[in-house]
């Protein structure tokens, strides 16, 4: 309840210090994360690493859909990396953050956790997935994907600056091309996590009873 609070704080204050950035729809973006994350993700996060999930979210949508109307029927991709602490049972462990915004240019394409993990995994194989870190926000009707997963080394050395830039300077292209195209007889709900996926989606989009 208390980093409730402060993420609710925080997040407030920045619509009110920068409201050229954010607009008072921040707050719709800042209850999915709060309703969709489990108590174990917020309890290993600080509060102000949560608030930046929120708030990068919010402008990666903002900056993909100008995008999209400035340069429409091409690929878009953000990309924003970080090193976040969490406060594990046996300690502190730093890990690497990333963040992916794309946008979708045909209704059969689809961009999970997977196809980033394979994308990072083609730079650093020995690496691992930090577990329950993903963090999911499907804008259908806009076709933007957003992301955030955490991942960390299997021999417990943090990432580097310059593993980090080489992240920086690669990976956007590289998830460009690595956008799946489902043929359409595939076309349809393949697991329960997807069908729990479309069914968050379709709670976004239903907003008024005329919908």
């Amino acid at each position: 309840d208390e980093k409730t609070s402060l993420i609710q704080e925080r997040i407030a204050s920045l619509l009110e210090k920068r409201p050229r950035d954010f607009d008072s729809d921040i707050f719709t973006q800042m209850q999915h994360f709060l309703v969709m994350c489990n108590e174990e993700f917020k309890g290993a996060r600080e509060y102000g690493h949560m608030s930046r999930i929120i708030y990068v979210f919010y402008l990666f949508r903002k900056a993909i859909q100008q995008q999209i109307e400035s340069f429409p029927g091409v690929r878009h991709v953000t990309l924003k990396l970080c090193k976040p602490k969490l406060h594990l049972p046996l300690g502190i462990k730093r890990v690497l953050g990333v963040f992916i915004g794309i946008n979708f240019l045909n209704d059969n394409e689809v961009f999970e956790e997977r196809h980033l993990i394979n994308a990072i995994k083609a730079y650093f194989p020995n690496i691992t997935v930090v577990s329950d870190s993903n963090f999911v926000t499907s804008l259908r009707e806009d076709r933007i994907q957003l992301l955030y997963l955490e991942f960390e080394k299997l021999d417990g050395e943090e990432f580097s600056l310059s593993e980090m830039k080489v992240l920086k300077e690669r990976l956007a292209e590289d998830l460009k091309n690595g956008v799946e195209r489902l043929m359409r007889p595939l076309f349809m709900p393949r697991n329960e996590e997807e069908v729990m996926r479309n069914i968050i989606t379709l709670a976004q989009q239903l907003r008024y009873p005329r919908d």
